[in-house]
């Protein structure tokens, strides 16, 4: 019932103008994602006629990801060496979440999320964030 995914990414591109002039860019990027899964039955001990040998079959699966990703842009002008940066940004997020299914007219989920993101010009965001979600099927 565990399943977990790693992936990372990293490159860099130039790009070369006719006067001699060139930009670098590069990316780096981190996934981690993990989940858990488990489907059981139970059967409800109640003796009386609605209830009486029903049993139902619920899921629930919790999951917990992580994203961190890196970007710059890098300038360099004809006869320099060195590559001036022009452009950087950076991001991450965090993401538990949880979802029970008591059987197939009735489950809810909920997730809490945090993270930030940085920009050499608009400085440093966090942010925060908490959802529940119930749903019930009314139709046969």
């Amino acid at each position: 019932g565990v399943s977990s995914t790693i992936r990372m990414t990293n490159s860099t591109n130039y790009s070369y103008a006719r006067g001699g002039g060139a930009t670098r860019t590069e990316n780096k990027a981190i996934t981690i994602s993990m989940n858990y899964s488990k489907t059981a039955g139970f059967k409800i001990p109640l003796p009386v006629w609605p209830f009486k040998g029903k049993s139902f079959k619920n899921e629930i699966n919790f999951s917990l990801s992580y994203d961190s990703s890196e970007n710059g842009t890098y300038q360099r002008k004809f006869n320099e060496e060195k590559f001036n940066e022009k452009q950087k940004n950076s991001s991450w997020k965090l993401r538990p979440s949880a979802t029970y299914r008591f059987n197939t007219r009735v489950q809810g989920s909920m997730f809490y999320e945090m993270g930030a993101t940085k920009n050499k010009i608009s400085g440093e965001y966090g942010w925060t964030e908490f959802g529940i979600t119930v749903n019930i099927a009314i139709r046969d």
